[in-house]
């Protein structure tokens, strides 16, 4: 376990996970949110997808501007949960990073909506 947490921080400290140059946009909130996704790093495994996202946050209401997070989706029974994230001072996962978390998160269900719910279409679209 401490050598999975110690991987998973190593990663995401170096900058680990997709590229800026990388993310695609899928969806703006009202507010003031922006998801994008790396499609390359999306990976099945029968009815469970794994894929890295950014949310970007145009507000300056809070400390961090933006967050990369490694999400899974159930897209069977609609649901998801964040195994990693970090959230960063800057815009695209640029700045200091602020926090890390490498927590593997309860199943919660998709939200009319929601970001969680945009990120979910994209993982659980037919290849």
């Amino acid at each position: 376990m401490k050598q999975r947490l110690l991987l998973i921080m190593l990663i995401l400290l170096s900058g680990g996970g997709p590229a800026y140059g990388e993310w695609a946009r899928i969806a703006t909130t009202d507010q003031g949110m922006t998801a994008y996704v790396d499609r390359t790093t999306i990976h099945r495994k029968g009815n469970l997808v794994k894929m890295w996202a950014l949310v970007d946050i145009e507000t300056s209401k809070v400390a961090s501007l933006s967050r990369k997070e490694q999400g899974e989706y159930d897209c069977e029974k609609g649901r998801h949960r964040l195994l990693a994230g970090s959230w960063f001072s800057g815009h695209m996962g640029q700045g200091n990073v602020d926090a890390i978390d490498s927590l593997e998160y309860e199943w919660n269900s998709v939200e009319p909506e929601s970001i969680p719910q945009m990120l979910w279409r994209v993982a659980c679209a037919k290849p």
